[in-house]
Formats: structure tokens, C-alpha cells, sequence
């Protein structure tokens, strides 16, 4: 999404920024001196962040810290930073820098729409991600099922679910206690 945006709107360096708890992190850029590199902001630092906290566009006339290097010749850009949000939650943060320094309303209408595109495509990957995760889930209960009626030996019985439901639902310990007159045995 940011190569084609950069390509279709010839913007200096589009990068996208995902929201984890109360920081930003980089998965995104055009940027190749900053591609491939670990890049974390908190809430509020540079215009990335400014825009997630307050859930508003931002617009600087500076480059963003995390963009200052000293093997980084550039002139002042524009830097544009558009909160990519659902329902006023920010998923992350778009953000665009612009050579000749000039945004202007047109400009953060067009963004503000691409940035409410990609809340949808993010939410439905996360959607999908967990009807998928659901899915594996019932199928684990279906064979658990299945496995029940077709063992007759308890402790091999409690062994087959067990495993299953480690191997399926990706726990790491698994207990089943018995009841056995007034106690619990496992």
C-alpha cells in the first residue's frame, strides 16, 4: 500500500505505522535507508504519534526525528501523519512526506479517505484471521468429539482430548481432573 502510494501521488516517503498498546511501530516504508529497520514511537513523539494520540491529521513542516540522520541529506519536507482509525480506534498511522513541503485540504481529504481504506482492509484481515482461528477450533472439537465415542478406554481417552486440545487450541498444559466420590483426581 505505500509503495503504490507513493508511485500514484509521488511522494518523498509514505510509511505506515501499527498501533500496539500505547506505541507505534514501523511495518511499512518507502523510505530505503529505512526499510527492514525496527522503528517504535511512542504516543505524541513526532507527527506519527501526535496523530494517533489525538486521533487527528497532522501536518509539520520538519522531518520527523526518527527520519534525522547524519547520512540523510535532504532539504525540510512536509510531513503528513493521518491516524488510521475505525470508531475513533486507532489501528495506526499513515504518514506521508512530501518534497516540496505543501499540503493542502485537498490533500488530507484524499489521505484521510485512503487512511479510512485501510482501517477496513486492516479490520477485515483481523477478521479473517480470527474466523480462521475459530474455524481450527471447531474442527479440534469435532475430532475430540469423534475421539470420544470411539475410544472405549478412559486413559487413553484422556490422552487422545488432551493432545488435541494442546496441539489445536495451542495451550501449553492441559488438565482434566475426575471426579471420584467427593474428590478431584487428575
Amino acid at each position: 500500500v505505500v509503495k503504490l502510494i507513493a508511485e500514484k501521488f509521488s511522494e518523498y516517503s509514505v510509511s505506515f505505522f501499527e498501533r500496539e498498546e500505547d506505541q507505534l511501530h514501523l511495518r511499512a516504508t518507502t523510505h530505503p535507508e529505512r526499510m527492514g529497520k525496527t522503528i517504535a514511537l511512542k504516543m505524541g513523539e513526532d507527527a506519527a504519534g501526535e496523530a494517533a494520540a489525538k486521533g487527528e491529521p497532522v501536518l509539520k513542516q520538519e522531518l520527523p526525528e526518527y527520519m534525522q540522520t547524519d547520512s540523510v541529506s535532504v532539504q525540510a519536507h512536509g510531513v503528513m501523519a493521518i491516524p488510521v482509525e475505525i470508531d475513533k480506534r486507532v489501528l495506526g498511522v499513515l504518514e506521508i512526506q512530501s518534497e516540496d513541503s505543501s499540503f493542502d485540504e485537498s490533500s488530507i481529504s484524499v489521505f484521510r479517505s485512503l487512511a479510512s481504506q485501510i482501517a477496513i482492509a486492516i479490520l477485515e484481515a483481523q477478521t479473517y484471521a480470527a474466523e480462521q482461528r475459530r474455524a481450527e477450533q471447531l474442527t479440534a472439537l469435532a475430532r475430540a468429539s469423534r475421539t470420544v465415542v470411539s475410544v472405549l478406554d478412559i486413559d487413553d481417552l484422556l490422552d487422545e482430548v488432551l493432545d488435541l486440545i494442546e496441539e489445536r487450541f495451542r495451550y501449553k498444559h492441559v488438565l482434566v481432573f475426575l471426579v471420584q466420590g467427593d474428590h478431584l483426581v487428575f
